[in-house]
This record gives structure tokens, sequence and C-alpha cells, in this order.
């Protein structure tokens, strides 16, 4: 019964990585979750830091820090793991993303402070337009992700 256990045991961890090996052939790697709530991707992990995430190489390395969102530290892992050279366009957007984030908050708690109504009209428009930005460059990270998830 033992040998029977171990020989099932031996196909499963070769079908696992079959179907590892195909998948990085299309061009995902897939996460595990680690005891720690990091996430694995390959040899890099994805730590939550705060509100922000990096990500690590097996040495601890920062190779990524700051991601504003999730999707954005996954597909960075990804492509890093995948050794592909097309993260700054996904860092870019991360940071553009936090960036109007920021910027809507601001306008938002300076819009209620002031009393000047041709600053009100003025200080809307900003955050009408700093809004849009926003959702603008996470529907592109969301974008990206979902074309990953795909792939899986």
């Amino acid at each position: 019964m033992l040998q029977n256990s171990e020989i099932i045991f031996d196909k499963l961890k070769t079908i696992n990585q079959k179907v590892k090996n195909q998948l990085f052939q299309k061009g995902f790697i897939p996460p595990v979750k680690n005891p720690d709530g990091s996430i694995q991707v390959g040899n890099l992990k994805i730590i939550k830091k705060s509100h922000l995430f990096c990500v690590v190489d097996r040495h601890d390395v920062v190779l990524a820090d700051n991601i504003n969102l999730p999707q954005s530290a996954i597909l960075i892992a990804n492509n890093l793991g995948l050794r592909k050279s097309s993260v700054t366009k996904i860092i870019e957007k991360d940071y553009r993303y936090g960036h109007y984030v920021f910027d809507e908050m601001n306008l938002k708690v300076v819009l209620h402070k002031t009393k000047d109504g041709r600053k009100k009209e003025i200080l809307k428009e900003k955050l009408i337009t700093s809004t849009l930005n926003k959702k603008k460059y996470k529907q592109d990270i969301l974008d990206g992700f979902s074309k990953l998830i795909k792939i899986a």
C-alpha cells in the first residue's frame, strides 16, 4: 500500500511540473501564498508593507518597492520571473495611479476648506481630472492583469 502511495505521489509531482512548465511557456508563473502572508511567484516574493507592496528576490533584495496595487505587484513579479524587461511601464502606470490617488485626496480636502466660489470651481475641475486619470491608470493595470489571468 505504501508503495502505491509513493507511485501516485510521483505521478502527481510529474503532472504538477508539466503544468507549471506549460504555464511558464505561456507566460504565467503560478503564485503560491506563503504562511507569512507573502505571495511566492517563482523565485520572487511579494510582500505587503502597510498599504504598499514590494517585490523581493530569494535573498530578500528589493527589486520593486512602493507598489500601490496588488495587481501591479503580481504583474511585476511575473514579468521579472519570466525575465521580461517590460516592468518599467507597469511601474510607471502604478506610480501615476498612486500620484492621482494622492492628488485626489488632497484636492478633496482643499475643496472642502475653500470658501471662494471661483477657486472651488477650479478645484472641482482639477478633482474631476485627477479622478479620471486615477481610473484610467488603474484600468490599464487591471487590463494587463486580466490578460495574465486569461493565460492561466
